[in-house]
C-alpha cells in the first residue's frame, strides 16, 4: 500500500511530537531523580555533590521549587546566605505555598 504525501507528513508529524513529548517527560523526571541525589549527597554531608546534583536538577527543569529550596538549605549550611537567601525567594516565587522555604 502506498501513502500519500499527505498521509507521510502527517505520520512524520505525529511521529516528532511523540519523540518531543517523550523527551519533555523524560527531562522532569531526570531533574526529580537529580534532586534526590542531591539529597542524598547533603545528608551524607558530601556538600560538593549535593550542589552538583541540585544544579543539574534545576539546570533540567528551572521550575522546581524544591530543588531551589534544598541548594538553599545546602548554601544555608555552607553560611553563603545571600546564596540561601536568593534560592529561597527563587523556591517561594515559583511555589508560595512551599512553607519550609519560608525561614
Amino acid at each position: 500500500m502506498k501513502l500519500s504525501k499527505q498521509a507521510k507528513f502527517a505520520i512524520l508529524t505525529c511521529t516528532i511530537i511523540f519523540v518531543i513529548a517523550m523527551l519533555y517527560v523524560g527531562k522532569y523526571q531526570f531533574a526529580s531523580y537529580y534532586n534526590k541525589q542531591g539529597i542524598v549527597y547533603y545528608n551524607l554531608k558530601e556538600y560538593d555533590k549535593a550542589l552538583a546534583n541540585y544544579n543539574k536538577a534545576i539546570a533540567l527543569n528551572p521550575n522546581d521549587a524544591a530543588a531551589y529550596y534544598n541548594r538553599g538549605k545546602l548554601y544555608h549550611e555552607l553560611k553563603d546566605y545571600d546564596k540561601a537567601l536568593a534560592n529561597y525567594n527563587k523556591a517561594i516565587a515559583l511555589n508560595p505555598n512551599l512553607s519550609q522555604a519560608y525561614i
